[in-house]
């Protein structure tokens, strides 16, 4: 069964393309209660509403914003901080369809006409304490969309019923003029605004304010009435006995003109005295009295009096003076936003996609900027310093405004710091060897130079972890003869910040060590890296085997050796492409060494030869360290998401012995049997787990940037 937003049964999957409420003769008058309003009336015209008939109090209520300057600027602004708020449309859920049912939903909100002065009009129920508002929807292209949203007097409804006020309104019309007609099914939005609990009717802002509105005007009323008595003179007018009626109507009229002409024309038989009054009135009673009711106005509607009231310059008065109380704001927003989703986006979604589809929502970005940067303090220390690992990601997009990136979209990072130049070069060096790679350490001043070059590096990526962070890293390296491996300093640095560790982006640790490794290779000049256990081996069983890509775009024997060759020794021995990708400078030396060989390769097939082949080698690499570490699982890590099956296999767990296995019976087959061994399991979307059975590690397709991690438990 379907419900609307009345919780009544919907019949029919499809909207009134018809205007409802459409205006008569009577929308162009009205009752005008405002004037000569008494405590009497105005008691009387809400009792009427107590009893669901709104007419005159909607009549009054427009005309109190209307007339009372004050009155009208704040319920303005209260209603601006609402509709001038950056807005975004979200989808119910990261899959793909609520995605695009998102983007639909925005084209649409964007596709009504009216659509900054109907946010406008919803929020009128802030005063009133509800708004209606007829939807126009339209039928293009096959797709239903809101043309218009068209708001609608409060005076033509009624909450009137025979046995209990309604809970919405119903429409009066020419059938029905006194109980009216309900509002058909998704055709009209009702925004609701509860300044306390009770009826609707009774939850506007302007009943309240009513009272302060009524004895502000008999305020001004009198304080006209004392303005005229003693800021103009009395005038006296005297005629002699004999005088003629002509004479006595000239004195009249020259007595009474002289308060605004200031001259007249009189029988010399008469004569015009003007008495100043010995009394001087004291206006402040007055101007009190209506600085009070406004202030109360402006307390009611802005919830303080500071921006009515403000002295410039005042100590403290710029945050006294923020134009609407934030938690004001907020519930406004919040309001609004689930007014917007389910009685807008709720039957759009189910007239174009359906009614069990996710209904999209209206984000309203009411977010104070100092309450933010709170937030994120709050956040930082509980991540860093007590080692919190309970906040989500979705919490801090929709908490703090930020879109969630699209696949391949480039994001911001710590910034790495900036990377030093070495001046001593030839600087005699000394040879220390570690398990995998052999580092050389400069020995000329006596002091560990690669530990702050280390710690250099590393910092930007760790300045959301615990102040020690770095010092207990430093303490570590210095106690090492030699320079860590890249995946022993990972290992390490996951002991040492313990659940920390896990709140942090791996990748950004692991490009930051690369970094450093990367530094000590091409720049420093005082460190060398170099190959030793498994990765030789890794290179040796490729470079005798691994025609697989290669042999994809090239058909000369000759040429395929001197590929092979040089990957070899540029990118792998020498370690060109060790912790990063072919450069264009590399590639373009490539092509000019093997120009005669490679004259039917475009520059790109080259590149996607040497990544492809020095990713391999990577991967084979780590799974051998892996398995002599005794590390039991590995992790698939593609960072890029630029293929549907890499997409797929990121985050697939395989065990390090299945893998090794493979590993070991692919050493032992011929290049045939190896390609075969390759080509039996294709990978693609649908095969992910025969893969992680297998053991068959990426990459898994030219230029394939997926490579193995350990895996985190």
């Amino acid at each position: 069964m379907l419900l609307d937003q009345y919780g009544r049964e919907i019949k029919k999957n499809r909207p009134i393309l018809e205007e409802v409420a459409v205006q008569t003769v009577r929308d162009r008058y009205s009752s005008y209660p405002s004037q000569g309003l008494t405590p009497e009336r105005l008691a009387t015209i809400f009792k009427e509403a107590d009893q669901g008939d709104v007419l005159r109090q909607a009549e009054l209520f427009e005309e109190m914003e209307e007339k009372d300057l004050h009155l009208g600027g704040n319920l303005q602004t209260r209603k601006l901080a609402v509709t001038g708020l950056n807005w975004e449309v979200l989808p119910a859920s990261d899959s793909a369809e609520d995605k695009t049912i998102a983007a639909a939903a925005r084209e649409m909100l964007e596709y009504i006409e009216n659509l900054e002065d109907a946010l406008l009009d919803t929020m009128d129920a802030v005063g009133k304490g509800f708004t209606t508002q007829e939807i126009l929807w339209d039928l293009s292209e096959g797709q239903i969309w809101a043309k218009e949203i068209k708001w609608v007097h409060q005076r033509r409804f009624t909450f009137n019923a025979p046995e209990a006020l309604l809970e919405y309104p119903r429409l009066l019309t020419d059938a029905e003029p006194n109980r009216g007609e309900e509002l058909p099914p998704n055709k009209f939005i009702v925004h609701k605004y509860r300044a306390r609990s009770g009826a609707t009717v009774r939850g506007g802002l302007l009943r309240p304010c009513s009272y302060m509105y009524l004895f502000k005007n008999y305020d001004i009323k009198d304080w006209l009435i004392f303005n005229e008595l003693f800021s103009v003179p009395m005038r006296v007018g005297k005629y002699k006995s004999g005088a003629t009626p002509e004479d006595k109507a000239a004195l009249k009229r020259a007595v009474f003109g002289l308060g605004v002409d200031a001259a007249a024309v009189i029988s010399d038989n008469t004569l015009i005295e003007i008495l100043e009054s010995k009394l001087r009135g004291d206006t402040a009673t007055f101007q009190s009295l209506a600085e009070y009711c406004e202030r109360g106005m402006t307390k009611s509607i802005l919830g303080h009096t500071g921006s009515a009231d403000g002295t410039p310059g005042k100590l403290g008065n710029d945050d006294q003076a923020k134009l609407v109380r934030q938690d004001l704001l907020e519930s406004d927003a919040k309001a609004l936003q689930n007014t917007l989703k389910f009685q807008v986006l709720k039957p759009w979604t189910g007239f174009n996609f359906g009614p069990d589809k996710g209904i999209p929502k209206i984000k309203l970005h009411y977010e104070d900027a100092g309450d933010l940067e709170k937030t994120a303090k709050v956040i930082s220390v509980l991540v860093k310093d007590a080692n919190f690992e309970g906040v989500p990601e979705e919490h801090i997009h929709e908490r703090f405004g930020i879109p969630k990136a699209k696949a391949g979209e480039k994001t911001l990072r710590p910034p790495l710091a900036p990377r030093e130049q070495d001046s001593a070069s030839g600087i005699p060096f000394m040879r220390g060897e570690n398990k995998g790679y052999v580092i050389v350490k400069n020995t000329a001043t006596g002091e560990k130079d690669w530990v702050q070059i280390y710690l250099d590096r590393l910092a930007p990526s760790l300045q959301n972890i615990h102040a020690t962070a770095l010092d207990d890293i430093e303490v570590w390296l210095l106690s090492l003869p030699a320079p860590p491996t890249q995946d022993e300093f990972i290992t390490r640095i996951e002991e040492l910040l313990r659940a920390s560790f896990v709140a942090l982006d791996r990748k950004v640790i692991s490009d930051a060590i690369g970094d450093v490794y990367r530094f000590f290779r091409g720049e420093a000049g005082m460190i060398d890296l170099a190959f030793g256990g498994p990765d030789t081996r890794a290179i040796r069983f490729l470079s005798k085997l691994d025609n697989f890509y290669v042999s994809s775009y090239l058909k000369n024997p000759e040429a395929r050796s001197l590929i092979k060759t040089f990957i070899q020794e540029q990118y792998l021995e020498k370690g060109t492409g060790l912790f990063g990708r072919g450069k264009p400078e590399d590639i373009k030396a490539f092509q000019n060494l093997l120009s005669q060989k490679l004259s039917d390769l475009e520059a790109w097939q080259v590149r996607r030869i040497v990544d492809t082949s020095v990713q391999r080698t990577r991967n084979w690499s780590s799974v051998a360290q892996f398995h002599e570490a005794g590390i039991a699982e590995l992790e698939i890590y593609e960072p890029t998401h630029d293929c549907a099956f890499c997409t797929s296999m990121n985050g697939r767990v395989i065990s390090v012995s299945v893998a090794y296995a493979k590993m070991e019976a692919q050493t032992a087959m011929t290049p045939e049997e190896y390609e075969a061994d390759l080509r039996s399991l294709t990978p693609s979307i649908g095969h992910e787990d025969a893969v992680v059975e297998a053991g068959m590690l990426p990459p898994y397709h030219p230029h394939c940037h997926g490579t193995v991690i350990r895996r985190i438990q």
